[in-house]
């Protein structure tokens, strides 16, 4: 992926009279890459390629009959369940 200065110095030679070849030989991208450069008026904004990915770690109040609180630690696929002040989930 280029960056914003390697878009303004692939354009730069561009202007300046280098050619193509030479573009790719003075900053070492191809000319596939110089080219998708030179055809875009400004560099493509970032876009995510997949949804982010959910809070590994979540707070369940009033999980208990006692009404104590509770938290809920996601590990991979497994769940664990534990109480936050340390004393046993079955007591």
């Amino acid at each position: 992926m280029l960056t914003v200065q390697e878009y303004l110095k692939i354009r730069t030679g561009k202007r300046d009279g280098m050619s193509i070849r030479a573009i790719c030989r003075t900053y070492h991208h191809s000319h596939h890459t110089i080219r998708k450069a030179l055809n875009h008026t400004e560099p493509p904004p970032y876009t995510r390629t997949k949804p982010p990915k959910a809070p590994v770690l979540a707070q369940v109040p009033q999980l208990g009959d006692r009404g104590k609180f509770f938290s809920l630690f996601l590990i991979g696929e497994s769940c664990f369940l534990g109480q936050i002040n340390g004393s046993p989930a079955g007591s």
